[in-house]
């Protein structure tokens, strides 16, 4: 990384001194956006990730002893599953405290693929981050938690076959009864850990069970 940021920086150094002096001061502005990015970079494992509301980063705050305690006992049994890892409060009500950052990004994966294929009758629990107080700021299920919402189910909502359709075109490998909820006329997943949606990343990959010959 050092090594990628000195070559930007030399070779946007470059572009400067070889240009006509007219140009050099564009150059010059461009340039030193690049530099910055560049080294931005590198300090980002530096900094608070966290982006749920105030008021709920202030509950989970003023509970810190807690918080710190559960994400210890959740990194004992890391991807336990069955709701093993999550957790109910009532000093944070409507939410539920889940182990690790995997849930996030793979709700915001899942978002993401539901809008760009249109999947209008598919929606996915809303999701933060939330970084425990005294761990260092590097994005790890150690280092963070993530902070889901309650969703509420509808009772007269019956789903039709487009619904399942749709259901079947995600990357979601455990479409159980106890993973999503009817709400607001849309099948509502409420579970994105890397059992539900695991990566190569994780080493925990494999094809979905509609994909095996």
């Amino acid at each position: 990384m050092k090594n990628f940021r000195l070559f930007v920086a030399l070779l946007c150094l470059s572009s400067i001194y070889a240009a006509q002096s007219a140009e050099r001061s564009t150059l010059l502005s461009a340039c030193t956006a690049k530099i910055s990015q560049a080294f931005c970079c590198g300090r980002d494992k530096n900094r608070d990730k966290t982006n749920v509301s105030d008021e709920v980063r202030a509950k989970l705050d003023a509970h810190a002893p807690e918080v710190r305690l559960m994400a210890t006992m959740f990194s004992k049994d890391k991807h336990a599953c069955g709701g093993k890892n999550v957790r109910t409060r009532r000093w944070l009500p409507g939410y539920y405290i889940k182990y690790g950052h995997e849930r996030y990004r793979n709700a915001q994966y899942l978002e993401n693929f539901v809008r760009e294929r249109n999947l209008n009758l598919i929606g996915v629990a809303e999701k933060w981050l939330y970084h425990v107080p005294g761990r260092p700021y590097a994005l790890t299920g150690e280092n963070y938690l993530t902070i889901s919402k309650e969703v509420v189910p509808s009772n007269d909502f019956d789903p039709i076959d487009e619904h399942w359709a749709q259901l079947g075109q995600l990357p979601h490998y455990d479409i159980q009864t106890s993973n999503f909820v009817l709400a607001d006329g849309k099948v509502v997943i409420i579970d994105t850990d890397i059992h539900a949606m695991p990566t190569k990343q994780d080493g925990t990959y494999y094809p979905p069970v509609w994909a095996k010959p």
